[in-house]
């Protein structure tokens, strides 16, 4: 009887695990909408330029690149002044359905070269850029 109370337990808290919200990328894009506000803010860039990064616009402006860098600092994909890969693979394994989390992470790894310049604002721009080019169906940037 016991042995079939700890199978039930574990297969209960297996399928709890698999209910418990890790996100697809529609509820992602969802989710990162409530940072647009703050990050607009934050860094000064016109509404305009942060709509566009949704469609794949990125022109070289100071400012969308330092909204750039809000939104992964938001994300907690910086660690000590840089953009860390490993802290947005981390975050992703965590957050995002394993299909979709693959797709990420090959963007994350494919541009991940970007990561390491001085000027964060622009690691930002050009590594959101990469991304972007790379794998649009899983940008999720608002």
């Amino acid at each position: 009887m016991r042995g079939l109370l700890a199978i039930f337990m574990f297969f209960t808290l297996a399928s709890i695990r698999n209910i418990e919200g890790k996100m697809d990328i529609n509820a992602l894009r969802k989710a990162t909408m409530g940072l647009k506000p703050g990050c607009v803010k934050a860094s000064g860039v016109a509404e305009e330029l942060a709509d566009g990064v949704t469609r794949g616009e990125y022109p070289p402006d100071p400012n969308l690149m330092c909204y750039l860098k809000c939104l992964l600092q938001k994300l907690k994909g910086v660690k000590n002044g840089k953009i860390s890969v490993e802290m947005m693979t981390a975050q992703t394994r965590a957050i995002v359905e394993e299909s979709v989390a693959d797709q990420i992470i090959s963007a994350i790894n494919a541009c991940g070269h970007f990561t390491d310049q001085e000027d964060i604002c622009k690691a930002a721009y050009d590594y959101s850029k990469c991304y972007w080019e790379f794998d649009r169906t899983v940008c999720f940037f608002p």
